[in-house]
């Protein structure tokens, strides 16, 4: 019985938290936010492309 309870509550924590996150992340990607993985890609390939440079020059 206790366990179910704190499920229920936890999901409701979690349903009540839910339009603040939704409204965080929309203003987050409005000013520019991007995706860890992106992030991280496009961090890969900007070293990339710089070690090419240094190759060429």
């Amino acid at each position: 019985m206790a366990e179910a309870l704190r499920e229920w509550l936890e999901a409701q924590e979690d349903s009540d938290l839910l339009p603040e996150i939704e409204a965080a992340r929309a203003e987050w990607e409005e000013k520019g936010g991007i995706e860890a993985g992106e992030f991280f890609q496009r961090l890969e390939e900007e070293k990339a492309q710089g070690k090419n440079r240094a190759i060429q020059g």
